[in-house]
């Protein structure tokens, strides 16, 4: 039996036939499946004594995602008079929600985003970070201009952290560890200063975890054009 073979010669399970089984065999093979998510080719191949190749049949193995992966989030400033700015965010469904829109869906946020003035500034030709991410729970999430005292508010942990990298997370398990290591010590409900590159582990109300790649920076202020892009991974 071969995985995603590239020739007719390596195998990861081999079994030699003889003169009392040559007309007929039967046998039971446990393969483990594969963590990552896709399509796996595992190919059933006969050789000849001799090795010579005679036939092969192929099953196609897929593995579904236990994680879902949301790419591509604006998560913008909130805006103070039309209010129609996605800052808020259902990191479970990748929905991204404005103040209006929010309301009848406070029980499924995750988290928000503001333009924090009083956090430190280091400008950059990029941001000048001062994005911050925070949970409903936290103090920052009654902002002067936004009413949410009627709302849900989910008290998701987070952190700010290096590694794992966001590429290497490719199973509901590879986030599970990265929260073991991340999330048992330091976290917040609020993570300030945000730039390009950062990585935010964080963990949801019903215990779902999950990572956001800050993909981009716009905005040096907390005008309404201000605004990150973000990819986001979550365990289903």
């Amino acid at each position: 039996i071969q995985k995603n073979p590239v020739n007719q010669t390596a195998f990861i399970v081999r079994d030699t036939l003889n003169a009392a089984n040559k007309n007929a065999y039967t046998v039971s093979k446990k393969l483990v499946a594969d963590s990552i998510n896709g399509n796996f080719l595992y190919r059933i191949v006969a050789h000849d004594a001799a090795g010579v190749y005679i036939g092969s049949r192929d099953i196609i193995i897929t593995v579904k995602a236990d994680y879902s992966n949301f790419t591509f989030r604006f998560l913008q400033v909130p805006d103070t008079t039309a209010k129609i700015n996605t800052c808020y965010m259902a990191a479970t469904t990748g929905t991204v929600y404005n103040y209006t829109t929010a309301a009848a869906n406070s029980a499924l946020i995750d988290f928000g985003l503001y333009y924090d003035t009083t956090g430190t500034s280091t400008t950059s030709a990029t941001d000048d970070l001062k994005f911050s991410v925070y949970a409903l729970s936290a103090p920052q999430a009654q902002l002067s201009y936004y009413d949410i005292s009627t709302w849900t508010k989910n008290a998701t942990i987070m952190k700010k952290a290096a590694a794992p990298a966001f590429n290497t997370l490719l199973s509901g398990a590879s986030l599970r560890a990265a929260g073991v290591t991340n999330l048992t010590s330091g976290t917040s409900s609020k993570i300030t200063a945000l730039a390009s590159g950062n990585l935010v582990f964080f963990k949801t109300v019903t215990g779902k975890v999950g990572c956001m790649l800050v993909n981009y920076v716009e905005g040096s202020s907390p005008a309404k054009e201000s605004y990150i892009n973000v990819d986001v991974k979550i365990e289903k």
